[in-house]
């Protein structure tokens, strides 16, 4: 059982508990997408834990999915999960948003982060 995390902070049940699922395929889902989040090295305790797709942005424009891929792939690499694509849009204000597509159990999912 793994606790839900939205944007770092776990995510409590109501009755002073953290909500928590039995479901493995969500819970390896919303710990390719903390992956996907967090700032690669920005754990003291697990500088591996991470991505570097918060670097996006300074990247050339026309590198920029090539450099996603293989950012997305390092990240997911310890969940054993294979990187199908990526896609990089712009959305203004300088923000990036970049959609990952996963492969588990022979099903593809799409996991978005906008940095």
């Amino acid at each position: 059982m793994d606790g839900y995390l939205v944007d770092g902070d776990y995510v409590y049940d109501g009755a002073g508990g953290v909500k928590v699922s039995d479901d493995e395929r969500d819970a390896l889902l919303r710990r390719c997408l903390d992956r996907l989040k967090a700032r690669r090295g920005g754990c003291m305790l697990e500088p591996e834990f991470g991505s570097k797709l918060w670097t996006i942005g300074r990247e050339d424009r026309r590198g920029r999915e090539s450099a996603a891929m293989r950012y997305a792939s390092e990240a997911l690499e310890p969940e054993g999960v294979e990187v199908r694509g990526v896609s990089v849009v712009e959305t203004g204000a300088g923000s990036v948003q970049v959609s990952v597509t996963v492969e588990i159990d022979g099903d593809s999912r799409v996991l978005t982060v906008t940095v």
